[in-house]
């Protein structure tokens, strides 16, 4: 699972912003793995995410938690995001003690999310590390658009949604919360951080760089 794992970002930024993926190997052991992700979906909602998804649909999309979780099948991937480091390790010891047999997948700033499974016993099977963005970087939309729409891995929150909430925030029209929200809304596998869209929106509508 890549898809979360090119967030244009600052380590700054990174710090409240960690994904849990987990799904089975297709072909592999994906045959009757509904109940066991159920179990996994179970465990991540149970530690308050942010956003939290089955995969498919997610909680800002109109269905509630009880609906995504009935909703699992076998090619599913409950996906929650969380804020801190000290939920993450919860969730990681949650579940390991689970002991599902799906694929795990964090994401997150990778030293801080290698001492966090470090902590629970974990030892990671596997590292992908984005390498960042090549060709026609003028091209991009500004870093903090960029920041946000980057949340959202198969590019469904676009910069021209960005600008558009953005002017209504700072319009009074809409909250900063009320903001993350709607942008989080189109994010259909789940990882998208609402919080960090407000945090992001915030500093981009007063005018200040992205901190590095």
């Amino acid at each position: 699972m890549t898809h979360s794992l090119h967030r244009s970002c600052s380590f700054t930024s990174l710090a409240g912003d960690y994904v849990v993926f987990a799904l089975a190997a297709q072909r592999f052991n994906s045959e009757g793995a509904a109940c066991r992700l159920r179990q996994i979906f179970s465990i991540l909602r149970r530690h308050c995410p942010v956003n939290l998804s089955n995969g498919f649909d997610s909680v800002y999309m109109g269905k509630t938690a009880d609906e995504l979780e009935a909703e699992i099948r076998d090619s599913s991937y409950p996906a929650a995001v969380f804020t801190d480091t000290e939920t993450l390790e919860r969730v990681l010891r949650d579940l390991s003690e689970a002991d599902q047999g799906m694929s795990v997948v964090v994401s997150g700033d990778y030293r801080t999310t290698l001492e966090v499974a470090k902590s629970v016993g974990l030892k990671p099977h596997t590292i992908n590390v984005s390498l960042g963005i090549f060709g026609r970087t003028a091209d991009l939309p500004e870093p903090a658009v960029l920041d946000i729409a980057t949340m959202c891995g198969h590019a469904l929150v676009t910069p021209m949604r960005i600008h558009e909430l953005a002017k209504k925030v700072a319009r009074g029209r809409l909250s900063l919360e009320e903001a993350g929200r709607d942008l989080a809304r189109t994010c259909t596998c789940g990882v998208f951080n609402p919080h960090r869209a407000a945090d992001i929106l915030s500093r981009y509508i007063g005018g200040k760089e992205r901190e590095e």
